[in-house]
């Protein structure tokens, strides 16, 4: 698993098809912000479907496996 730390930059559009293509799952943390950021969910949404990532590139609570 790869956690995405996105507190000061958006997410590497690059290190996450990288990623996907290696067959990693992803994550994302805002480190140690507070509260619900629009710019940060913005960017997040957009290097997602840049990279072309669907929801089974995620990392699941309590899901293990492929």
């Amino acid at each position: 698993m790869l956690v995405v730390v996105d507190q000061e930059q958006a997410p590497d559009v690059e290190l996450l098809r990288a990623v996907k293509k290696a067959d990693v799952k992803i994550a994302f943390s805002a480190g140690t912000a507070r509260g619900v950021d629009e710019a940060r969910l913005k960017a997040r949404l957009l290097a997602i479907k840049a990279a072309g990532l669907s929801w089974k590139d995620f990392w699941v609570p309590g899901k293990s496996g492929h």
